[in-house]
C-alpha cells in the first residue's frame, strides 16, 4: 500500500513516490484556467482617414508646396521625406504607399505630427535602410502611426514614438539600440489630453539588434501589446529583447500582453534574458521562450 493505505499498484506497475495516482481524484480537483481578457490593441479612437500619398521615387528630396494635397519634389517625385511633410500639414490619417525597393535614409526623416500610415510593398520588399547609426524617425504625441509591411533596418532607435504606435507584418532587424523606442512621460510631462500611449506589434519579426543598454528590440514606458511575433538573437544590457517600465506618473502604464509570440536565442548582459520588466502589469500566454539568457 502507498502512505495513505491504499493498494497498489493501482495500474499495471506502482508509480514513483509515496501516493498512487488516482484518476478520479484528479478529475474532482481540476478547474480550468479562467479565460483571458479580449486582446484590446488599441487605446485611440480611429481617425478620419486622409487622403492616399504614393511614393515613385526610391530618392530623397522635400515636398515644394507642403499643404497643397500634392506630393511633389522639385523634380516632380514623391519621395517619402516629400509625403510625411505633406500629410503633416493635411486633416486626418494619410496613407504613405511605399513601392517595393530598398530606401536608404540618409539624414532623419522629418517629425510625424499627424496621424499617419506608411504601407509597404511586404517585407523583404520594401525595405527602409538607415544608413548611419541614429534615429530614423520620431512620431509625436496624440498621434496614430501604423507602420505595415515593411523592413526596418540599419538605424540605431528606428523608430522613436510618444504617440500610439502600430507595426504589423514588419521586419525590424540589425539596428543598434531599442530599435522601437517608445517613451512616454519620461522626464518630462504628458499632455493631460492624451490617452495613454501604446505600442502594438502583431506578426512581426525582430532579428539581430544589438543595444548598449536596455531592450535591443523594444523599449517601452508605456503599454505594450504583441501578437503572433519573433524575437530572435537580440542582444542587450537589461532584457535581451524587450524592456519596459511603467511611466512615472502614469498610474495605467507599464500594461503589458504578450501572446502567440516566440523569443529565442536572445541575451542579456544583466538581466532578463529575453524580457526586463520594471513597474509594469505583464501578461503572458501561448509563447515558447527558448534558450534565452542573462549572463
Amino acid at each position: 500500500t502507498d502512505q495513505r493505505g491504499v493498494a497498489r499498484p493501482a495500474g499495471a506497475a506502482c508509480d514513483a513516490g509515496a501516493m498512487e495516482y488516482d484518476a478520479s481524484v484528479s478529475a474532482r480537483f481540476w478547474r480550468p484556467e479562467p479565460a483571458l481578457p479580449p486582446f484590446v490593441y488599441a487605446s485611440y479612437p480611429t481617425p478620419a482617414p486622409g487622403i492616399i500619398l504614393t511614393v515613385d521615387s526610391l530618392a530623397s528630396g522635400a515636398d515644394t508646396a507642403i499643404g497643397d494635397g500634392i506630393c511633389a519634389t522639385s523634380g516632380g517625385e514623391c519621395t517619402l521625406q516629400a509625403a510625411i511633410e505633406e500629410s503633416n500639414a493635411l486633416v486626418g490619417q494619410e496613407t504613405v504607399q511605399l513601392p517595393a525597393g530598398t530606401i536608404d535614409i540618409s539624414s532623419r526623416l522629418p517629425d510625424i505630427t499627424d496621424h499617419l500610415i506608411i504601407a509597404g510593398a511586404g517585407v523583404g520588399q520594401t525595405i527602409l535602410n538607415r544608413l548611419s547609426s541614429s534615429q530614423a524617425v520620431y512620431t509625436d504625441y496624440s498621434t496614430i502611426v501604423v507602420f505595415r509591411d515593411l523592413t526596418l533596418q540599419g538605424a540605431s532607435r528606428f523608430i522613436s514614438s510618444k504617440g500610439h504606435l502600430t507595426i504589423e507584418d514588419c521586419l525590424v532587424q540589425n539596428n543598434s539600440d531599442s530599435a522601437i523606442f517608445a517613451f512616454y512621460n519620461y522626464g518630462e510631462t504628458m499632455p493631460v489630453a492624451d490617452p495613454l500611449p501604446e505600442v502594438v506589434v502583431r506578426n512581426c519579426t525582430f532579428q539581430n539588434n544589438v543595444g548598449a543598454f536596455n531592450g535591443p528590440a523594444i523599449f517601452s514606458s508605456g503599454k505594450l501589446t504583441i501578437d503572433d511575433s519573433l524575437f530572435l538573437n537580440n542582444q542587450g544590457t537589461n532584457g535581451g529583447a524587450i524592456y519596459t517600465t511603467g511611466g512615472a506618473g502614469v498610474t495605467e502604464a507599464g500594461d503589458i500582453v504578450i501572446r502567440n509570440s516566440r523569443f529565442e536565442g536572445n541575451t542579456a548582459q544583466s538581466q532578463g534574458g529575453a524580457i526586463r520588466s520594471r513597474w509594469s502589469r505583464i501578461q503572458i500566454s501561448n509563447t515558447l521562450f527558448l534558450n534565452n539568457q542573462a549572463t
